[in-house]
């Protein structure tokens, strides 16, 4: 028997991946769904990995973000000059260890010579958020994404869609992190639930346009409340009829969750109140 839990957006999925992977209990994402899988959330854990330990995974992801500190670098290009520089290390016979992404690029010297002032602010600013590594996690993120101007840049880039709102789900990474003491713990957290995910079995979880096209025998559409499904951005005959797609889902059994005012969907399946 197959379940999935299928929301509106990928903001009120994060409550669900937290508890099935804090319980243990095994899921999959559909498609691009998951709030840990979207790549403000990635930019920003990016550089509060690099606060603490220069990773290469997040120095990469790092370079790659469209924050001011890297828009104007030629990204494709310094990707690859690091990774063959280290492939060459490690192919020499007796080169001893191999130098991180973050120590090859410190002695990179490109030949135009914007490209070098572009590069040396990069370590500036990496260096200049050196500091939050030893501080609280909610003052280090909070710092971190106010450094990067990573609110105003993505209020200005929203997503088109209303199944991702970045702003919202910044303001959660914050509000995520003041649940621990220090960037080692909630590291550590990220590093267990960002883990569960990539299970191939287990709870189905995604947002209903995710879900298209596939059914499952247990299906929890939660969230359907008023200004959430419908969305209160969306268009409402745009929103009744995603409404129907995620109950249409279900195979054998559908259950349906709203907390506060619930949806005007189900205003007519509801007993009234007196």
């Amino acid at each position: 028997m197959t379940t999935a839990i299928l929301a509106r957006t990928n903001f009120y999925l994060r409550p669900y991946e937290d508890l099935l992977s804090t319980a243990g209990i095994r899921y999959r994402l559909l498609g691009r769904s998951g709030f840990w899988q979207q790549s403000e959330i990635r930019n920003i854990l990016a550089f509060v990995h690099l606060s603490y330990a220069s990773y290469d995974h997040a120095l990469l992801t790092a370079i790659r973000s469209p924050f001011a500190c890297t828009r104007f670098i030629r990204k494709k290009e310094l990707v690859a000059v690091l990774k063959d520089q280290q492939n060459e290390e490690k192919n020499t016979p007796n080169f001893g260890p191999t130098h991180t992404f973050l120590q090859l690029l410190g002695n990179y010297l490109p030949e135009d010579a914007n490209q070098r002032r572009l590069l040396n602010d990069f370590l500036v600013f990496l260096n200049g958020i050196r500091h939050y590594g030893n501080r609280m996690a909610s003052i280090a993120v909070a710092g971190i994404v106010r450094e990067l101007r990573a609110l105003e840049y993505y209020e200005e880039e929203e997503a088109s869609t209303t199944d991702n709102s970045p702003v919202e789900n910044i303001s959660e990474l914050i509000r995520i992190a003041e649940r621990f003491n220090t960037v080692r713990e909630f590291l550590e957290y990220v590093r267990k639930v960002t883990n569960a995910a990539k299970s191939r079995k287990g709870i189905a979880l995604g947002t209903i346009h995710s879900a298209k096209g596939s059914e499952h025998d247990c299906v929890f559409l939660v969230g359907v409340s008023e200004n959430i499904l419908p969305h209160i951005k969306g268009d409402i005959e745009e929103e009744k009829r995603i409404f129907f797609v995620g109950s249409s889902r279900a195979k054998k059994h559908l259950t349906i969750t709203f907390s506060g005012q619930p949806s005007q969907f189900l205003v007519n399946f509801l007993p009234k109140v007196v």
